[in-house]
């Protein structure tokens, strides 16, 4: 009986050539793709429906290992070679012809899309469940970004200069705190400097490849928000999940739900969301994205950027937001697939975000060389969210995983039922942080 139960379960399983990928007969598959596999796994998480084939780097990570392709140990550390590596890759080219065989067209989410990528996607039958590369090269250009808006929303005094002219416009744009200047691309902060003398900044200028760049006076910022969209269409936008960002000099390392401030001011950044988001809705240019929004003193709000993928906290968003969506309604990522597919929400909208749910993101670094022994976090990321309730360690390094201080082990979720409690267990993780994480020094 085992033998011919086992015989039939095999029949209905086709496995892809020299991987240990299997495909069910009947079902349809997605491809997921993310050169850093501190992001790939929610992403996996989250299109869990769609049948998710995971490619990314990264074997130090503890992968879900059903339908997983590590392409490599480290995660790559431009989009070139990730580019390369999707196009010469053996195992990725067997699951893409076992797919096409199988299904037909085979839609690919990628982390973040941009040009380098065409290539893989002037494949016959692969279609990007986002972005185009050529809308996403576009769109996540800060100077196209600047460009596009600065008449459409707040935006703090800038100019778009050829590096040549830069230092003729320091003086112009120089406060007590000096100059701030923004690279077309980056992300997380890099590409972002300030300059607090002329000479601080010719030295940078000789450093950059970039011919131009973004001169922007320095304020005061008491506060950076982000905020998640979906466009479908000029009429059909959805806006939600207005987070307040932990950040560390000028790179994001964490994020807090909900929003801390005033009730008014949530309401001006979901107005600002809309106004971007409906500019390039015009361009004819659907999908989802990521807005961060900064604030002064005097509580003014002004567009920061805009970052053509998924915020590093959106997976964390949608799985509160889960929590509270009504039966028998689409998810988000079904929303975000009726945008791309569709170009209409078929009359759907996104819920109310969910109450009594209080969440904290940090990204957590070594504190010295060594070697990671062992991790004692409950790592159910569902279920402290469906219970309001506890710690995880998501992502996290393999036990046995040699690091060197600074670098990333994981990501800290903290999630609890009211802000007091929130901060409570906070403190309460941080104290047993020695507890959870056992490290050997080298």
């Amino acid at each position: 009986l085992v033998y011919w139960c086992n015989l039939m379960l095999n029949n209905n399983l086709i496995n892809v050539k020299d991987t240990e990928i299997m495909l069910e007969k009947g079902k349809k598959y997605i491809l997921c793709i993310s050169p850093v596999s501190l992001n790939s796994i929610p992403l996996k998480r989250l299109f869990k429906n769609y049948n998710p084939i995971l490619i990314s780097a990264g074997e130090n990570i503890e992968f879900p290992q059903k339908n997983t392709i590590c392409l490599r140990k480290k995660a790559f550390a431009t989009d070139q070679e990730l580019a390369i590596e999707l196009l010469h890759s053996k195992a990725v080219s067997n699951v893409i012809d076992a797919l096409r065989t199988h299904q037909g067209n085979i839609w690919v989410k990628m982390w973040y899309n941009n040009e380098v990528f065409q290539p893989f996607f002037d494949k016959p039958g692969i279609k990007s469940l986002g972005f185009s590369p050529k809308d996403a090269q576009w769109l996540d250009n800060k100077i196209h970004q600047y460009e596009l808006l600065k008449n459409i929303v707040p935006i703090t005094d800038f100019v778009i200069i050829n590096k040549k002219d830069a230092l003729n416009q320091f003086d112009k744009f120089k406060t007590k705190k000096g100059v701030f200047t923004s690279l077309a691309f980056g992300s997380a902060g890099s590409g972002t400097r300030i300059h607090n003398t002329k000479q601080d900044l010719a030295k940078y200028i000789l450093k950059i490849n970039n011919e131009k760049l973004i001169l922007t006076k320095v304020i005061n910022i008491i506060k950076t928000l982000s905020i998640d969209v979906i466009i479908a269409n000029s009429k059909e936008i959805l806006i939600f999940g207005l987070t307040d960002l932990i950040t560390k000099g000028l790179r994001c390392i964490g994020r807090t739900y909900p929003c801390t401030l005033s009730n008014i001011v949530q309401k001006n950044c979901y107005d600002l969301a809309h106004k971007v988001a409906f500019e390039i809705a015009k361009k004819n240019i659907r999908g989802y994205f990521n807005i961060d929004i900064i604030i002064d003193e005097n509580k003014n709000i002004f567009f920061c950027e805009i970052n053509a993928r998924y915020g590093g906290t959106s997976p964390y968003i949608l799985l509160g937001m889960e929590q509270s969506k009504p039966k028998n309604h689409p998810s988000i990522p079904d929303l975000e697939i009726m945008a791309i597919k569709d170009g209409t929400f078929h009359g759907y909208n996104v819920w109310a975000e969910p109450k009594n749910l209080f969440w904290r993101k940090l990204t957590l670094h070594s504190k010295f060389n060594g070697i990671i022994n062992n991790f004692n976090i409950t790592r159910d990321i569902e279920k402290i969210f469906e219970k309001r309730q506890g710690i995880a360690l998501v992502c996290r390094l393999k036990s046995g995983t040699k690091i060197i201080k600074t670098d990333p082990i994981g990501h800290l979720i903290i999630v609890n039922k009211s802000r007091k409690n929130l901060n409570e267990s906070i403190k309460r993780a941080n104290n047993l942080l020695n507890n959870y994480i056992e490290i050997k020094r080298d």
